[in-house]
């Protein structure tokens, strides 16, 4: 799917909860879209992989926010 360029259906199944959200579909997801990426990390518990999005993507506040939601440290 990802190939023939659909992003949008990988982005309508998660959102649909019809994908099993994993840290292996948010890396090959990445290569094509940071922030699909990023919602199946979070979706998947996938704590330090948000983390690193987060810091890659300049989004500093929100990596305090995020491990203070989540527990992660």
């Amino acid at each position: 799917v990802l190939t023939q360029g659909r992003l949008e259906l990988i982005q309508k199944w998660v959102e649909a909860d019809k994908l099993d959200c994993c840290e292996e579909l948010g890396d090959i997801v990445r290569q094509f879209d940071l922030k699909t990426a990023m919602q199946i990390y979070y979706r998947g518990n996938v704590s330090h992989k948000v983390v690193v999005l987060f810091a890659e993507t300049g989004q500093y506040e929100k990596v305090l926010q995020y491990c203070q939601k989540s527990g992660f440290t």
